[in-house]
């Protein structure tokens, strides 16, 4: 009985818990915890990250839909998101497109790059192609790491960009400059990919 007594008269963040007026007990994250708080919300916006087999290619792209690449809805309204490997200089008309992401993040490692060490993570330049970047060794690329931004080339914020939207879905596709992954009927090939992670800001590389 003691026990409980003290428990009811217990003080918890200024208030009493023990007095019967209190109903309400409000609440208050420190600033200093709503970063914490904020990144384990699944709705907010955040940036994915995906990691992405090129198998001796050269180039890839990377699209995004909220309907599935609905048929009906070709155009902006069906691919919510492009990224392009091979650059504005290169493919002005990815450049062009409304939902282009001009401001990706792409890295890659290159074993022949003068200033690196061949383990090192290079950020790619948009402006030009990943093989033009890489030289003579861009056939042997293995693996890149691409890192959306959340705004695109018409100046919208990709709002449905979020770990809880059930209607996402990403695709990739490997390429050269002259063309890219078919089937045996030259049919065009696309691969479903999902984010390896999500993060609340891009991908730094310190040198």
């Amino acid at each position: 009985m003691a026990l409980f007594a003290l428990a009811a008269a217990a003080v918890w963040g200024g208030v009493r818990l023990g007095d019967a007026a209190v109903k309400d007990v409000e609440v208050v994250v420190p600033a200093d915890l709503a970063p914490i708080t904020n990144a384990l919300d699944q709705t907010a916006v955040k940036y994915p990250v995906f990691v992405l087999p090129m198998a001796g290619w050269s180039e890839v792209e990377l699209k995004a839909s909220t309907n599935n690449f609905n048929p009906a809805t070709y155009g902006a309204t069906n691919v919510a998101y492009w990224y392009e490997s091979l650059g504005r200089v290169a493919y002005p008309d990815w450049y062009a497109f409304a939902h282009a992401d001009v401001g990706a993040q792409l890295f890659y490692c290159n074993p022949d790059a003068a200033g690196f060490n061949e383990r090192s993570w290079i950020l790619a330049t948009n402006a030009l192609s990943l093989t033009e970047q890489i030289g003579g060794n861009g056939n042997y690329q293995d693996t890149v790491v691409v890192v959306p931004s959340l705004t695109v080339k018409d100046g919208s914020t990709n709002a449905w960009m979020n770990p809880a939207n059930e209607n996402l879905v990403w695709v990739y596709r490997r390429r050269t400059a002259a063309f890219g992954e078919t089937n045996a009927l030259g049919r065009t090939v696309w691969h479903p990919v999902a984010p390896s992670q999500w993060r609340t800001t891009p991908m730094r590389v310190r040198y």
